[in-house]
Order: C-alpha cells, then sequence, then structure tokens
C-alpha cells in the first residue's frame, strides 16, 4: 500500500516527458499588485493606490495547441489616504477576456496574453459607489506542468484602464474623492500560482 502511495506522489511531482496539458485549464494565483497613483482634488497631491496582494483566477480554453481563449478575475483589497474621505479601504477588480498564445514543447511552456475588459474600483465609502473602467491587459509567463493535469504557472501583467484627461473617480453628485491626472491610469502585478487541466 504504501509503495503503491509513493509511486502515485512520484508520478505527480516529477515531470513525465513531453508533460503538458492540452484541454481545458483552471488556475488559481496570488500575487502582488501595484495598483498606480490617482490625484486628489481638495489636495491636489497624487496618492498612490496601496501595493498589496491581489488574488484571482484564470480559464483558459484551448483553439489549438499553441492558441487559448482566456478569462481573467482578479481582486485586490488595498486602501488610500486623502481626499475629504480620509483614509479608506478601496477594492481593485478585474473582469477580463482575452487571447493566449503558448511556445514550447515539453514539461516547460512560455506564454503571452492579450486581454481587453473592466476594471472596477469599489471603495469602502458610505455614499460612493463603485467605478467602472475599460482595461487593456498584457501578461507574459511560464507554465511547469508536473503531470498532465498539474502544474505550476508564474507570469506578469501589465494594464492600462482608460479615462478621459481629468476625470474623476469615486465620484458622487459631482463631488470626486479622486481624479486621473492623464489619460490612462498603468497598474501591474506579479503573481505565481497552480493550475489544473480537465
Amino acid at each position: 500500500m504504501k509503495k503503491e502511495l509513493l509511486f502515485a506522489l512520484a508520478a505527480l511531482v516529477v515531470p513525465a516527458r513531453g508533460a503538458g496539458a492540452e484541454g481545458v485549464e483552471v488556475a488559481l494565483f496570488v500575487g502582488v499588485q501595484n495598483a498606480g497613483s490617482v490625484e486628489s482634488p481638495s489636495s491636489g497631491k497624487n496618492v498612490a493606490i496601496g501595493s498589496d496582494l491581489d488574488l484571482g483566477g484564470t480559464l483558459d480554453i484551448p483553439l489549438d495547441p499553441s492558441w487559448r481563449i482566456e478569462a481573467l478575475y482578479s481582486r485586490q483589497q488595498t486602501q488610500l489616504a486623502g481626499g475629504t474621505a480620509g483614509r479608506f479601504d478601496l477594492a481593485v477588480e478585474r473582469y477580463m477576456a482575452g487571447i493566449q498564445e503558448q511556445k514550447g514543447e515539453g514539461a516547460t511552456r512560455f506564454f503571452g496574453v492579450f486581454l481587453l475588459g473592466l476594471t472596477r474600483f469599489a471603495p469602502g465609502v458610505a455614499g460612493y459607489g463603485a467605478d467602472e473602467r475599460f482595461t487593456l491587459g498584457l501578461s507574459l509567463g511560464l507554465k511547469t506542468y508536473l503531470s498532465n493535469r498539474f502544474g505550476f504557472r508564474v507570469e506578469a501583467r501589465g494594464f492600462f484602464v482608460a479615462v478621459e484627461s481629468g476625470a474623476g473617480a469615486v465620484c458622487n453628485n459631482g463631488s470626486c474623492l479622486f481624479r486621473y491626472r492623464a489619460s490612462g491610469l498603468w497598474q501591474g502585478d506579479v503573481s505565481a500560482g497552480v493550475l489544473v487541466a480537465f
């Protein structure tokens, strides 16, 4: 019994030659996100959105051995200081979909992803609603398969959150807690996680 259990664990841990899934993949990740900075209308100063952990997942559906459709969700719980509301909690969520190209054979594969979607800023301040903005994303990463079903995924992502010049964020009846300094907000994260293939 012990021998069979050790053999099964070794089969999962030791990469098999040519290992790598060709089916649907689900990955869960944890990362560190730099969410950029905004300007406070009350003080005129730039305020950095906290660099905190973000959690999320991806769903990849294969089109052929090299190309996949990818859906991504992530959420960062952070804080923002300044403005008329003082320090307050802020959730940064992403809802995105795009196309992934994967290169390589065997247990290790390189990939790149182009994404389109929305970034949602949800403040923890009474009277202020969430703000959704169109977002472009690009990521580069590496997958290492331990077997045809399990593996690890690491990647770096960059996001451009599009806004109009001088647009406000977290507004209520024309009064905004923050405003963007330019036509967009640059954000990025680095993450690692596990993937399961079906």
